[in-house]
């Protein structure tokens, strides 16, 4: 029977592998092919890290640009809020003058007008008129400021102004002289 060379010889070096304290040539090439295997495995965690990243980093960015989208929007509904308030003053003041132009349509057809009523209507007619321009000028003012909004902007860039304060204190003024002289008369 033929002595196997080969096995014996091999038998041999791992033999001598062993009592070396190093690994045999089986745990060498069962190494060497985990380490093949390992490199491929680092490179998709590092493309895996990559691609979360870059998904970190477009979710910041739509996050910016929904808050500055936010932003925007809550001014700009607080520049209607202020203009639907100087629309309401302006209302009430051509309301009023309406009504004291068809009073003192009444006034004249009595004839007898006393001068302190005529005083306190043509007063009433003034402010109204005044109050009027105030809120149409408070308006525009706001206006502009809307249309130049930008991510700069502030609540405090998008107000009527002192115009805009004076309108409702002139139709209260107005109304108040209106009514005094229809009292009076």
């Amino acid at each position: 029977m033929p002595v196997p060379w080969f096995h014996a010889l091999d038998l041999l070096i791992s033999v001598i592998d062993l009592t070396r304290g190093g690994r045999s040539r089986a745990a060498a090439a069962t190494q060497e092919a985990a380490g093949r295997n390992e490199a491929p495995d680092r490179d998709a965690w590092q493309m895996e890290r990559e691609r979360m990243d870059l998904e970190r980093e477009r979710m910041a960015v739509e996050r910016q640009r929904a808050e500055r989208a936010l932003k925007l929007e809550l001014l700009r509904q607080a520049g209607d809020r202020e203009i639907g308030r100087l629309r309401l003053t302006a209302g009430i003041a051509v309301t009023g003058l309406i009504g004291s132009l068809l009073f003192w349509a009444q006034l004249v057809a009595a004839a007898f007008t006393a001068i302190g009523t005529r005083l306190l209507l043509g007063s009433a007619w003034l402010l109204l008129v005044v109050a009027l321009a105030f809120s149409l000028m408070g308006q525009a003012r706001i206006a502009a400021a809307l249309a130049g909004m930008d991510d700069t902007s502030t609540a405090g860039g998008i107000t009527a102004g002192t115009a805009g304060r004076l309108a409702p204190w002139l139709v209260i003024g107005g109304l108040t002289l209106f009514g005094m002289a229809a009292l009076a008369a």
